[in-house]
């Protein structure tokens, strides 16, 4: 977005003739969303980064705002591991999908992912749980994948304002009746633990134990990060 802004702001400069107050955003606007979907997705790939799909059966964004803000972007060795994972999870659970959160960025290694601390290389992404209603599998209930609790009072950094900090964006869609699927949500993180190429899980430790869950590769993050009983943190080698 910014540098979009930037483009426009020196072609305005070049352009000697008086421009309308509201040109600009309504240019700003049209021009972001025309590089969002047709440069930006050809343009990553010379940074090793793929665009997650948008509308796919196995694999979907939580919230659409993370497609527009260019937040979908990861490393291709995570593309494959994504779509390996959701396979075999499709395999068990036909008619779930992947709802996937924050990614990265689609270009440089080292440009931060504002509020995350450690996704900006494409090989992090956040993952929502697993939610059903009536014995079908349905997306969580935050608007944003982001603040619904699997248990709001059990916290083992009470007191460090980052780490409640989510519990802001977990708006909860009106009249929502889906409830957490515990079984499926381990079954969904065994699969992942059972992958190569992933590295490490961020899950609260409470929920680790509670999920019957006791690979090394799911761990804390600490206290100085958010909690993770709201979302599954993934990460690749």
């Amino acid at each position: 977005g910014g540098i979009v802004y930037l483009i426009l702001l020196i072609w305005k400069r070049m352009n000697k003739k008086q421009w309308p107050d509201f040109r600009l955003p309504i240019l700003f606007f049209a021009f972001y969303i025309f590089s969002t979907f047709a440069i930006i997705p050809y343009l990553s790939v010379i940074f090793n980064r793929k665009s997650l799909p948008i509308s796919q059966a196995t694999i979907r964004p939580k919230a659409f705002y993370t497609v527009l803000m260019n937040r979908h972007y990861v490393h291709e060795d995570l593309y494959r591991t994504m779509f390996e994972i959701g396979d075999q999870f499709r395999s068990k659970y036909p008619d779930a999908k992947l709802f996937y959160l924050d990614a990265g960025f689609p270009f440089i290694n080292g440009f931060p992912l504002w509020p995350h601390l450690s996704h900006d290389d494409g090989r992090k992404i956040d993952l929502a749980f697993v939610y059903e209603k009536d014995g079908s599998i349905v997306p969580n209930p935050s608007a944003t994948g982001y603040g619904i609790f699997v248990n709001e009072a059990t916290e083992v950094c009470s007191g460090r304002f980052v780490y409640g900090l989510s519990r802001y964006l977990g708006w909860h869609r009106p009249f929502y009746e889906g409830v957490f699927n515990k079984t499926a949500t381990a079954d969904l993180i065994e699969i992942m633990v059972g992958h190569d190429r992933v590295e490490k899980i961020f899950l609260e430790p409470y929920l680790k134990r509670n999920l019957g869950i006791s690979h090394a590769k799911v761990r804390f993050q600490g206290c100085h990060s958010v909690r993770h009983d709201d979302h599954i943190h993934l990460q690749i080698r």
